[in-house]
C-alpha cells in the first residue's frame, strides 16, 4: 500500500497535469488564500459566487468548493444552484 505522501505527491502531479479549472463559492476572508494555494498547486482558481453565473460557470470547471464559513442568504442561493 503506498503511503499518504505517496498518495499526495501522485495528486498533485495529476492536477498539475490536469491544470483544472476549480470554481470556488468561498468568503472574502480566504478568497485570496485559497486562490494562491490553487495556483500554488497547477490549478485555475475562478472565485464566481453572483447566482446569474454560478450555473454556467460550474458546468465549465472541474471541480466546485464551497465555503461554509460565512453564509449570507444571497451566498446559500448560489451554492445551491451551483451544487445542482
Amino acid at each position: 500500500m503506498k503511503s499518504l505522501s505517496e498518495k499526495a505527491a501522485r495528486n498533485l502531479a495529476a492536477i498539475r497535469k490536469k491544470k483544472p479549472l476549480i470554481h470556488n463559492i468561498t468568503n472574502y476572508v480566504v478568497m485570496n488564500y485559497t486562490a494562491n494555494a490553487l495556483l500554488a498547486m497547477g490549478a485555475s482558481p475562478v472565485m464566481a459566487h453572483a447566482s446569474n453565473e454560478v450555473e454556467e460557470m460550474v458546468s465549465f470547471a472541474g471541480a466546485l468548493v464551497l465555503n461554509i464559513g460565512t453564509l449570507t442568504d444571497t451566498w446559500i442561493a448560489s451554492m445551491i444552484k451551483a451544487g445542482k
